[in-house]
C-alpha cells in the first residue's frame, strides 16, 4: 500500500529535494531482493524442514525441556538451568 505523499505535511522547508524525490522506490525493492538472493544459500536447508516430518510433533530437538507460561514476576528457567541477574534493578551502575 503505496503513501500519498502529497497529502502528508512538508517537514522539508528548504529548497532542497525531499527524500521521496530523490530515493527510487524500484532501487529499494533490487537492493531487498539482492538481499534476499545472498541469504538464499542459508536460508534453503530450512525450507524443507517441515516435509521432513521434523516438527512438534517429531519431539524437542533443542536440548530442554519447555517451559510453562505464568504470570508470576520471576525468572522461570528449564529444569536443571540456573539463572541469576547480573546487575539487579536499582543497583548504581558506574
Amino acid at each position: 500500500m503505496a503513501k500519498d505523499f502529497s497529502t502528508m505535511e512538508d517537514s522539508n522547508r528548504s529548497s532542497n529535494p525531499s527524500i521521496h524525490e530523490v530515493s527510487d522506490p524500484a532501487r529499494r525493492v533490487l537492493l531487498r531482493g539482492g538481499a534476499m538472493t545472498a541469504l538464499a544459500p542459508w536460508l534453503a536447508p530450512l525450507a524443507g524442514c517441515g516435509a521432513l516430518g521434523v516438527g512438534p510433533a517429531a519431539g524437542p530437538r533443542i536440548g530442554f525441556k519447555s517451559v510453562a507460561a505464568t504470570a508470576a514476576d520471576r525468572i522461570t528457567v528449564p529444569e536443571g538451568y540456573s539463572a541469576y541477574a547480573i546487575v539487579p534493578w536499582g543497583e548504581p551502575v558506574g
